[in-house]
This record gives C-alpha cells, sequence and structure tokens, in this order.
C-alpha cells in the first residue's frame, strides 16, 4: 500500500534548523548569559540568510522563466532599466544632492541673519563712541559722561537691540590687564545677568555667541581709548524665545533649541531632529545649525551645541536669487512639465511599439510551430514591413524551401539507391580474383572516384599458362561512364571468346571491330581508351594493342619501356586500324598498367604526381610482391594528394615475372 509522503527539500531543511539555532542561542542569552551557546544565535543567522539567499535566488529563477517568457514582458522591463530606472536613479541622487546643498545653503541663510543681529550690536556700539567724540572731542572723557551718550543712544535704537544688555569696562591703556566694571544696564530686559566684573580674556574688539552661566547671548565688545583709560561698551542680547520670534517673522526660518545636545546626549538629539524634521512642510528644509559658545568668565570654546531649524524652500529661493527667482522658477517648471510629458509619451510608445512587435513575434512563433509539426503549407500573415515582417516572409519562403528540399531529397535518395545498386553491379563486373598463371605473381584493383567508376579492367585466362588483360578508362564519370563501360566489357568479352584461338593480329583485329561497333552505337561525345594484352607465359612474351591509353610501362633491369603501339581512342572514328606489338620479357621483369587517376592525381597546392615519381618509386620497390607494389603505389597517390577519395577513377594492373620462373614452366 503506497502512501503520499512530502519530502522537504535540503533548503527548508537548512532554514528550520538554522531557526531551531537561532531560537536556542537567543533563549540561551537571556537565561544564561555569557554562556557558549549564546554562539548559536550567529550561526542559526547565518543559515537564515543562506536560506533566504536561496530561496530568493530560486525565486528571480521562477520569475524569469514565467514572467518574462513573453517577449512583451521582456521589453518593457528592458524600457524599465533603459529608461525609467536610470531617470528615477537621476532624480533620487538629484533630489539628494540639491537637498544636501539647500540645508546647507539654509545654515548659511541663518548665519547670514544672525551676522545682522551682530551688525546691530556693533552699529549701536559705534554710535555710542561716535556720540562721546562728537559731545566732547577734547576733553579727556569720563565714564559718567560716556554712561550718559549710552543712555542717549540706547533709546533710540531698534526694539531688538533695547532687549540687551549694556555692560561698561574700563582699563589703564597701558595696562589693559586691570579690566573693572564701571556699570551695568539691564535695558529694557528682565533677565537678570550675575557675572564677574572683569573677564581676563577680553582684551580687544569681540563678536560672538556666549555662554553666562549656561544662557546663551549674541555679544558685541567694542573698545574706546580715551586719554590713559581704554573702555569696552558690551552688548549681550539674550539669544532667547523673543529673539527666535523676531527672527521668524523677518526670515520665516523656525528655530527650535532641544533639551540635548549632540556632545550630551546623541541618541536623544537625533531623537529630537527626527520628530521635528517629520512635523514640517514637504516644501521646507529642515537642518541643524551647529556652533560652539564662548564662556565669557574664561574665553574658552565650549561643547558644540545645536538648534533645530527648519526654511520654506521658496523663502530660501527668494533670499538666493532675489529678483532672479522668477525666471529660474519658470525654466524648472517648464523643464519639469517637458520632461513630465516626454516620459508619459515614452511609455506610450513603448506600449504600442511592445504590442506591434509581440503580436509579430506571436505570429512567428505560431508559424514556427505549425513547420515543427510538419506542417509546411502553413503561411505566417505579414502585416507591417519591417525586420519581424521581412522575418516573417524569410520563414514562409524556409517553408516553401523546405517542402522543396524534402521533395528533392526524397530523389536523392530514390537515385543513391540506384547508384548503390549499380555500384553493387558494376562490382559483380570486376574479376573477383586475379587469375594463377605459374611463373607470375599478378595484382589488381580499382578506386571509384564517386558510387560508379569509368575505368575498366579485366582478365580472360586461357590454357596453356596465358592470360588476356584489358584495362581501359571512359570518357566522363558517373553512370553514363558506367553503362559504356559495362557495354564495352560484354563486347570485348563476346569478341575474346569469338576469336578461336590466340593468333598474332588478334588483338588489333578485336579493337578495330569494337571500335567500329561503339562508334556505331554510342553518343558522338563517348569514347575510351583501352589497352588489351596477351601474357604468354610459357615463352615469357606479352602481345598488346594501345587504343589511346596511358601506355604501360615494363621495368627490365634498369631499363622502362613505354608500350604505345597501337592507335587512337576507341569509338570516336570509325574504319580506324590499329597495330599490335610483341614484346619479349624476362623474369624479374614487371608489367604496370595504369589509369590516368594515378598520375594526375594533384596535391592541396596543385602539383600532379607524375609519370617520373610513378617510375621512381616502382624502380625503388621492385624487391616487393606485385600485391605490395600495388598497395605502396596507392598509399603514396594517397599521401600525395592529402585526399582518401580521389578525385577521378585509379585503377592499377601490376604483373610480376618471379625470378625462378623457369620452375614454374610446365612441362610438355
Amino acid at each position: 500500500m503506497k502512501t503520499d509522503q512530502t519530502k522537504l527539500s535540503p533548503a527548508a531543511i537548512l532554514i528550520l534548523v538554522s531557526l531551531a539555532l537561532y531560537l536556542a542561542g537567543r533563549a540561551a542569552t537571556v537565561f544564561s548569559p555569557g554562556t557558549i551557546f549564546g554562539g548559536l544565535a550567529d550561526i542559526g543567522l547565518l543559515g537564515l540568510i543562506g536560506g533566504a539567499v536561496f530561496y530568493i535566488y530560486r525565486s528571480l529563477r521562477w520569475l524569469g522563466r514565467n514572467l518574462l517568457w513573453r517577449v512583451r514582458n521582456r521589453i518593457l522591463l528592458s524600457y524599465a532599466f533603459i529608461g525609467i530606472v536610470p531617470v528615477a536613479l537621476i532624480l533620487i541622487i538629484s533630489g539628494l544632492a540639491l537637498s544636501l546643498i539647500f540645508r546647507q545653503l539654509s545654515n548659511l541663510y541663518l548665519q547670514t541673519e544672525l551676522e545682522r543681529v551682530w551688525d546691530r550690536l556693533a552699529e549701536t556700539n559705534d554710535r555710542i563712541i561716535l556720540a562721546q567724540l562728537r559731545h566732547n572731542p577734547s576733553q579727556k572723557p569720563e565714564a559718567e559722561s560716556l554712561l550718559a551718550v549710552a543712555d542717549r543712544v540706547l533709546e533710540s535704537v531698534p526694539d531688538e537691540v533695547q532687549r540687551s544688555i549694556f555692560t561698561l569696562y574700563r582699563s589703564p591703556a597701558d595696562n589693559p590687564t586691570q579690566l573693572s566694571l564701571v556699570e551695568r544696564k539691564q535695558l529694557n530686559s528682565s533677565r537678570h545677568v550675575a557675572e564677574r566684573a572683569h573677564p581676563e580674556w577680553l582684551r580687544r574688539n569681540f563678536q560672538g555667541t556666549v555662554s553666562i552661566h549656561n544662557e546663551l547671548f549674541l555679544t558685541d565688545v567694542r573698545t574706546f581709548e580715551a586719554g590713559q583709560e581704554l573702555f569696552f561698551l558690551t552688548l549681550h542680547l539674550p539669544f532667547d524665545q523673543n529673539l527666535l520670534e523676531d527672527l521668524y517673522r523677518r526670515t520665516s526660518i523656525e528655530i527650535v533649541m532641544p533639551e540635548s545636545t549632540p556632545a550630551g546626549d546623541e541618541a536623544a538629539f537625533r531623537l529630537a531632529y527626527s520628530s521635528f524634521r517629520s512635523s514640517r512642510s514637504l516644501l521646507a528644509i529642515p537642518w541643524v545649525h551647529f556652533f560652539n559658545p564662548i564662556d565669557w568668565e574664561t574665553g574658552e570654546s565650549l561643547s558644540t551645541r545645536a538648534f533645530l531649524m527648519s526654511v520654506p524652500l521658496w523663502i530660501l529661493f527668494q533670499h538666493l536669487f532675489a529678483n532672479a527667482a522668477g525666471p529660474v522658477l519658470l525654466i524648472f517648471q517648464i523643464l519639469g512639465a517637458t520632461f513630465l510629458v516626454v516620459e508619459v509619451l515614452s511609455l506610450a510608445i513603448a506600449g504600442v511599439l511592445a504590442r506591434s512587435i509581440t503580436r509579430s513575434v506571436h505570429n512567428i512563433h505560431t508559424g514556427t510551430r505549425h513547420i515543427s509539426r510538419g506542417n509546411f503549407d502553413y503561411r505566417i500573415p505579414i502585416g507591417r514591413r519591417d525586420q519581424l515582417g521581412e522575418m516573417a516572409a524569410s520563414l514562409n519562403q524556409m517553408a516553401s524551401s523546405i517542402s522543396q528540399l524534402l521533395t528533392e531529397v526524397s530523389h536523392k535518395e530514390r537515385l543513391e539507391k540506384e547508384l548503390e545498386i549499380a555500384r553493387e553491379v558494376q562490382l559483380q563486373l570486376y574479376p573477383r580474383s586475379v587469375p594463377s598463371v605459374p611463373g607470375v605473381e599478378i595484382a589488381a584493383s580499382s578506386t571509384p572516384a564517386r558510387e560508379v567508376s569509368g575505368d575498366y579492367y579485366d582478365f580472360v585466362s586461357h590454357s596453356g599458362g596465358s592470360v588476356d588483360i584489358v584495362i581501359g578508362d571512359i570518357s566522363g564519370k558517373g553512370i553514363s561512364a558506367a553503362l559504356l563501360m559495362a557495354s564495352i566489357q560484354s563486347l570485348l568479352r563476346s569478341h575474346l571468346e569469338d576469336w578461336q584461338g590466340v593468333q598474332p593480329g588478334r588483338e588489333a583485329s578485336i579493337l578495330c571491330r569494337l571500335n567500329r561497333q561503339l562508334y556505331r552505337h554510342s553518343a558522338p561525345n563517348r569514347f575510351s581508351t583501352l589497352v588489351l594484352g596477351h601474357l604468354n607465359a610459357e615463352n615469357l612474351t606479352f602481345r598488346y594493342c594501345n587504343a589511346g591509353h596511358n601506355p604501360p610501362l615494363v621495368f627490365s633491369g634498369r631499363s622502362v619501356r613505354k608500350l604505345e603501339t597501337g592507335g587512337t581512342v576507341i569509338g570516336l572514328f570509325e574504319g580506324l586500324k590499329y597495330q599490335e606489338e610483341l614484346v619479349q620479357t624476362r623474369p624479374g621483369d614487371l608489367i604496370l598498367l595504369y589509369t590516368d587517376g594515378v598520375i594526375e592525381a594533384t596535391s592541396l597546392s596543385g602539383e600532379e604526381f607524375g609519370e617520373e615519381r610513378l617510375v621512381r618509386l616502382i624502380s625503388e620497390n621492385r624487391f616487393l610482391t606485385a600485391e605490395d607494389i600495388r598497395k605502396t603505389v596507392i598509399e603514396e597517390v594517397q599521401r600525395h594528394s592529402g585526399r582518401e577519395v580521389p578525385e577521378d577513377d585509379i585503377t592499377l594492373v601490376c604483373l610480376k615475372i618471379l625470378e625462378d620462373h623457369s620452375s614454374g614452366k610446365r612441362k610438355p
């Protein structure tokens, strides 16, 4: 009985084991901190990360196989990566860069406004000094006189300056270290400042933010030398809510003083900044202004303080570009609208193009499926004259060509079968074995260049140790040459059998009759070269007649003789006469009959094998048997041409008279 069992994959097992290790490690950390078992959580976490990476990879592959199978989805995804994603990245990078730039500009804007406050304080101190000089230009000024002038000037200063605290110090001009407090006026400020009478570090003009008993002030100090005394005019403007409200009314900069500082409690300060930023408008730029106040009593720089600020974007543009802000914003708006229109048009064009492309691809896909099933009569509809339309037309043409090709292949297979039958028939026409002649070694072979050959060789044995040898080469190649060769073989065997006895003039007469019949019963352009010879092994004679064939070679001792007696080719002219010749051979002689496929075999560089090379090869290997000589010639021709299949038919007949031929003679 079979039961279905759900097997977990190795990745799922890894995730489960990793999760168990992670939970065990976390439990060990909680209940038994500091033990070695706490490391199980790290091992489990690594396993969970590995499993997550594996399943993410599997999910991406599944999406690639299913979602991206359609060409339309691939085109849209490509457009997204090529067009939308880069634009989005550019916008994000530009937004981050502009945000950083605008934040720094907002910081600069606030710093500029604070410097304006310091400038007002400095202007007030300068007015007091100038008023004193106009009031008493020649007499030695006294502290009471300077205070009276200061009272008159401070009554007419802006409200912002009237909230400041005026303090006058003096010291001998030749000894600034003996600084003493003359008087302090609170003006309209309700804030009381308890400070040392003489800050030792104050020796020159000063402008900056100071801290007096953890309270912040915008301070300006001006020195005034008169006679033997040096006066220090000091204005402390409290950095309080009134100042922040003045800045907001004048600049729209919203400032919040957090209780925490970056140097004191960084986490609390970050939390305060995050809350401040999230509560502001998207068109406002939130940022942090950092500064280092000066301790008024010691003159040392204190730890970094900061306050949170928010500047409306349009205020910042107005401050930076002034009258040019309008044209710049207009240009930005025009460019943004143009970009939006271009993106929308691009998406629409991409959709139209994707639809047209995918429709063509779908038609092509349908057509290829029909073709793959063997329906070569199906034609793909062509709706557009573009590259895909040309591809569809090419596929239609291909289907038509394949249908045509299949018909041609069928015809070719039938022809190949017929050629194979013709080859088998032709092989039956060749001698199945060489005749056995006492005292003579005979070797023969024919290598066709095609399925069937136009070369021909044959043996006809006679009693008394003699044999007829025939070798020929039919004009042309292929089936026609093979048929003509079969016809010549049939006629020649008939003539050889009709001739009674082996008599002189026999070979020439047979070729005359064969030429007449071939001329009358074959096409005008058909002919054949032929050598008909008769070897008598008892008296070692070789009688032959050469009808335009490559002359056989007789190797006797160190001499080589060509057998050229006969006439022209058979089948071209009627009424030709042929001559024959009787050659006397000796023991050890070798007779080689061959077709032109041997000496006309060309190498890859176009060099022919040649008759001289053949003569030299036979001369060097005379000591071999007739069969070994035949093999040597065939191998050397193949090596020279560099081809396994010859370009032309190669036929060889080798006759070698043995040295001990006398022992092989028949007794009377």
